[in-house]
């Protein structure tokens, strides 16, 4: 795109296109920008196109680390050893929304897809993440999908636990 700020302008673009109605990129690190704004259903909505649009490059979410340059970098989702089945997304921390976490987990062919915002600690956004996804693993069946749909539920109304201000219910499909 030649600058950081045409390349923000054109990400936005795009998560226009895949619904992302509330999310504005100004840069493309996710570092803070008092003008950059995203929702916890705009992720998940980017989650579910990830996996949908390119599933070839989901290995990627769940390396837990690599070696560059003669030094090792290992992955902050502490989920993907914790937590059968995660295969990703991303985990991030901001002042404007504490930590934030975006995952992707399957089991006995149900997927789904949680998002927290406002998580007070790294630590406490995980054990909200598990209690999130172990209580919906309970409810839900595998469904076969007749086609691929952005469809993302409405959240429903959970208890705010560790401070967490934003979060829905994740994604879920059966195996395609």
């Amino acid at each position: 795109s030649g600058t950081e700020r045409k390349f923000a302008q054109r990400m936005t673009r795009k998560a226009q296109a895949l619904g992302m109605k509330r999310t504005v990129f100004k840069n493309a690190s996710g570092l803070p920008n008092r003008r950059q704004k995203s929702t916890a259903r705009d992720m998940a909505k980017l989650a579910v196109a990830m996996r949908r649009d390119f599933p070839h490059f989901f290995k990627y979410f769940s390396t837990r680390s690599f070696n560059w340059q003669g030094r090792k970098f290992s992955n902050h989702n502490k989920l993907l050893s914790k937590y059968s089945g995660t295969d990703g997304i991303k985990t991030g921390y901001i002042n404007a929304s504490g930590f934030n976490l975006v995952a992707t987990v399957e089991r006995k062919g149900i997927r789904l897809i949680g998002v927290i915002f406002g998580g007070k600690t790294s630590h406490s956004r995980d054990r909200h993440m598990m209690q999130i996804l172990d209580d919906q693993f309970k409810r839900v069946k595998a469904v076969k999908l007749r086609r691929a749909s952005l469809a993302v539920p409405k959240p429903c109304q959970w208890p705010r636990l560790n401070g967490a201000r934003n979060h829905l219910p994740p994604y879920r499909s059966g195996k395609r």
